[in-house]
């Protein structure tokens, strides 16, 4: 039971970083249904995550285009980690490189999500 519920917590969390990616790539800005397919999980899974990252502030709602955008504590937490000396450093080709191949693995498996315990 405990294993289960590890390997329920890493899948949400991965699920959860999928999707602050798409919503960083920004672009066409995508509604929840798109976001679902995309992530290949359903609406109600999506709007769980949402909820999440917008109490967190990591995600805000825009009421005139009826989207979900990065928040304030994204755009924050990616200046912070830019300014660090290591961070500027990086290779770009490796960190693409090692997306491509995290993409493959999670492909792979199919993922389940339920929602969070209180």
């Amino acid at each position: 039971m405990l294993k289960a519920k590890r390997v329920q917590t890493v899948e949400t969390s991965e699920k959860t970083l999928e999707l602050l990616e798409i919503l960083a790539a920004g672009g066409e800005g995508l509604h929840i249904g798109a976001l679902a397919d995309k992530l290949q999980i359903s609406s109600k899974k999506v709007l769980l995550l949402l909820v999440t990252l917008e109490c967190h502030g990591m995600v805000t709602w825009d009421d005139r285009s009826r989207k979900y955008r990065t928040g304030g504590r994204s755009e924050a937490l990616a200046r912070q980690i830019l300014n660090q000396p290591e961070v500027r450093k990086t290779d770009s080709a490796a960190v693409v490189s090692q997306k491509s191949s995290q993409s493959k693995v999670r492909s792979k498996r199919q993922i389940s999500l339920s929602p969070p315990l209180p």
